[in-house]
């Protein structure tokens, strides 16, 4: 069973009280009591088996990595699951491609004002959810490249869609699969084949400062390999999503992979 240590007062995020949606901005598509559907930028309503592999969560400790509005995070735990969510706490966590005319570079105080309101809606939009439902959820905020060792081991990580927005997503993963003692999940954009490689999503055309990378699947399994893990599975299924330069139906590949009995935590 995994480590559960004594946790210190102050590691997880202080509950907030939310009033409205009005204070919030969703990254999921979620249906609040009280509320009705509020909409997002993506929905995985009713597809939750498929985006998460189909694997078994009931009694599992799991840390969900980039929880955003936390609509993985709720259904883990109504499936039985122990959830920690995590997320970035300041926007000084973030970093953006260099394009030029892209607010980041040209008034970066500005942009992290930007950044750490939009941090902060983001937060609302969780917390108002998690009230609603009446969450037992707890929530770290920090930094993705160095998850303390204060938060213990976990059964299952799921990085949903995070890996995209990282300038180093290999460095992410590994930090993520020091916390993880069985299943690592992710959901992302992947390219498939058994080349090692990286595709530059961001470009000055497009103006995606926000988008960093694609890996390869051949990519995936090396990286896993050298942190511990080996993939089991990699499916593909389509999901809804709202951003406006993206399709209606958007292919997401979900990677499955277990530790490896010689790295066993």
């Amino acid at each position: 069973m995994p480590q559960r240590l004594e946790m210190e007062p102050d590691l997880y995020g202080a509950p907030r009280y939310i009033k409205d949606v009005s204070e919030c901005f969703f990254y999921h598509t979620m249906d609040l009591p009280g509320y009705g559907t509020v909409e997002g930028q993506w929905d995985l309503r009713g597809k939750m088996r498929d985006y998460l592999g189909g694997i078994p969560l009931k009694g599992r400790r799991v840390l969900d990595v980039g929880a955003a509005s936390g609509f993985l995070s709720l259904e883990m735990e109504r499936a039985g699951a122990e959830v920690v969510s995590f997320d970035a706490d300041i926007a000084d966590r973030i970093v953006y491609l260099p394009l030029q005319k892209s607010l980041y570079m040209t008034n970066r105080a500005q942009w992290r004002d930007h950044m750490n309101h939009f941090l902060e809606i983001m937060k609302n939009s969780y917390w108002l959810a998690h009230r609603l439902n009446q969450s037992k959820n707890r929530v770290f905020y920090g930094d993705i490249y160095d998850l303390p060792d204060t938060l213990g081991v976990f059964d299952v990580a799921v990085i949903g869609q995070i890996l995209v927005h990282l300038r180093d997503p290999i460095t992410a993963l590994a930090s993520v699969g020091r916390r993880c003692a069985d299943v690592l999940v992710v959901a992302e954009g992947m390219m498939e084949s058994d080349d090692c490689f990286m595709q530059l999503l961001g470009t000055t055309e497009n103006g995606r400062a926000y988008s960093w990378w694609h890996l390869s699947t051949g990519l995936y399994r090396e990286v896993m390999r050298m942190i511990g893990f080996e993939v089991q599975a990699i499916t593909e299924n389509k999901y809804r999503c709202n951003v406006s330069d993206s399709p209606a139906l958007t292919s997401v590949k979900t990677l499955i992979a277990r530790r490896t009995t010689e790295t066993r935590l």
